[in-house]
């Protein structure tokens, strides 16, 4: 297995706000983010915070190209 075909994750956190605006309205935004990049994007649930936070965790997974543009389209 070449680097190009390796699977990684990147996993995160993110304010529940900022995790509206990846969603967005009826999951647009996070259905357009999953088509350009190939990258599976998973979400915790509404009320699933990571423990002593109110933030949300936000796992990126796929190859190194599709899991490096999506967090580079994240950001932006």
């Amino acid at each position: 297995m070449d680097s190009n075909t390796k699977k990684i994750s990147l996993k995160f956190l993110l304010s529940n706000s900022l995790t509206g605006s990846l969603i967005g309205t009826q999951g647009k935004a996070i259905k357009e983010l999953i088509t350009i990049t190939d990258a599976k994007i998973n979400v915790s649930s509404a009320s699933d915070f990571y423990p002593g936070t109110s933030e949300r965790v936000i796992l990126l997974s796929g190859t190194k190209e599709a899991v490096s543009l999506a967090q580079t389209l994240l950001w932006e």
